[in-house]
């Protein structure tokens, strides 16, 4: 059974804070997929973001892309385009999609300044 039916509560408080705190925001469920859809307005363009929820979250990631525009391939991002948000230990149950748009903001802030040259900051990784 899909996260959401299973667990009403909790996409209840999903749904609220996304709302809250990123409005715009729509998710969509279709044939048993659920995923959040963003735009966001960052310093250099509208970026259109896709977050694919898993079957069992919270206890897995979400995966997140961006899907327009383009972009060049950069530090901390996956070969098929997920964006590299968080290490394995950042998250847990308790990490709602609220904290993952939050994240693909940053990340966002961060890709403009490396894309002007600016290094993307070292983090704890152990990869």
């Amino acid at each position: 059974m899909e996260w959401y039916k299973s667990n009403p509560v909790r996409f209840e408080m999903e749904k609220r804070l996304l709302a809250r705190f990123h409005p715009g925001v729509k998710i969509i469920i279709e044939k048993g997929e659920m995923r959040v859809i963003m735009k966001f307005r960052a310093r250099k363009a509208t970026y259109f973001i896709e977050g694919f929820f898993p079957r069992d979250f919270p206890n897995s990631p979400l995966d997140v892309y961006v899907r327009e525009p383009r972009l060049k391939s950069s530090p901390h991002q996956y070969s098929r385009g997920r964006l590299c948000l968080h290490d394995d230990d950042d998250v847990g149950p308790e990490t709602t999609a609220k904290i993952y748009m939050d994240w693909t903001k940053q990340w966002i802030a961060t890709y403009e300044r490396w894309l002007e040259g600016i290094p993307w900051p070292k983090t704890n990784s152990r990869r």
